[in-house]
């Protein structure tokens, strides 16, 4: 089954959705979550306390892990989970506690804490069910996506736009990203990350409907992306293929910096513009971005 035939748990509104699929038996995940962690033990800057809550994470790490933002100041993760996936209330508050008060609460079968003082767009709050773990940035949206879990309302996989878009999209990957550009609201976060970076990405954003993007971890030296733009307006498809192929260059340029091999093609189908990319040398730039 693929990503866009799943029911998703995130509420129809949400700018940006992420799919993640954990599989160790995935030779590019594998090596990934394996040499991840042996970075996080290695680092003077995580304390004892959080290392030893990501040991104990990893290897109960779900396999389907879907998460977004819903908002400027609000993310969310969910977790599935099965008997031999099961994450302990101790790992998760020492993960997330940073020296902060946590204060308990429950939920329709669901137990967890919240940090006193909730920050935007960090996680402070968990929950946990027998099925799911719920992380985001407050209490008060866990509480409404077990709501939208229960009814299955007004989910964003009803949403015909998001099926469209990654149904466009290669079915094998490791993580499948939905941006929704409803009312803007992709585009001017995409502003705010533009003013962070120092540097413009997308100038036709604002003429998008949304944006789909898969990646596969072939192996710890290859990867496969694709980046889906469906364009709002026909007339406007030209400044998108023009800015999909300068941000093609913008990628060449800054691998080609790395040493690393990276080759990549615009294509058109109606009113969407496809860039394909292929990358391969990754592994110095996996262990560096490690490092960060």
């Amino acid at each position: 089954m693929s990503v866009a035939e799943k029911e998703s748990t995130l509420h129809r509104d949400a700018l940006v959705a992420f799919h993640i699929v954990n599989d160790s038996r995935d030779p590019g995940v594998s090596w990934l979550m394996t040499n991840w962690l042996a970075q996080i033990k290695a680092s003077r800057r995580i304390s004892q306390q959080e290392k030893q809550a990501f040991g104990e994470l990893f290897p109960n790490m779900p396999r389907d892990i879907e998460g977004g933002i819903i908002d400027q100041d609000t993310m969310i993760v969910i977790a599935p989970l099965i008997s031999k996936n099961s994450i302990s209330e101790d790992t998760l508050i020492n993960l997330i506690k940073k020296d902060i008060p946590m204060k308990r609460f429950s939920y329709k079968g669901y137990a967890g804490y919240h940090r006193i003082g909730e920050g935007k767009m960090h996680i402070s709050a968990f929950a946990l069910s027998k099925k799911y773990a719920v992380l985001a940035s407050n209490s008060d949206y866990i509480k409404k996506t077990i709501d939208i879990m229960e009814n299955k309302k007004e989910r964003l996989s009803d949403d015909s736009g998001y099926k469209e878009t990654l149904s466009l999209l290669p079915p094998k990957a490791d993580i499948m990203i939905f941006a929704n550009n409803k009312d803007k609201g992709f585009s001017r976060i995409l502003k705010g990350w533009e003013k962070k970076w120092k540097m413009t990405v997308f100038l036709s954003a604002p003429y998008l409907d949304s944006m789909g993007l898969s990646f596969d971890v072939i192996n710890e030296d290859k990867m496969k992306g694709m980046l889906a733009f469906k364009c709002s307006q026909k007339n406007r498809i030209p400044d998108v293929v023009d800015d999909a192929r300068f941000l093609g260059e913008v990628l060449r340029r800054k691998f080609a910096k790395e040493k690393i091999k990276y080759t990549s093609k615009v294509t058109l189908k109606d009113n969407y513009v496809f860039l394909e990319v292929e990358i391969s040398g990754m592994k110095p730039l996996w262990i560096m971005l490690f490092n960060q």
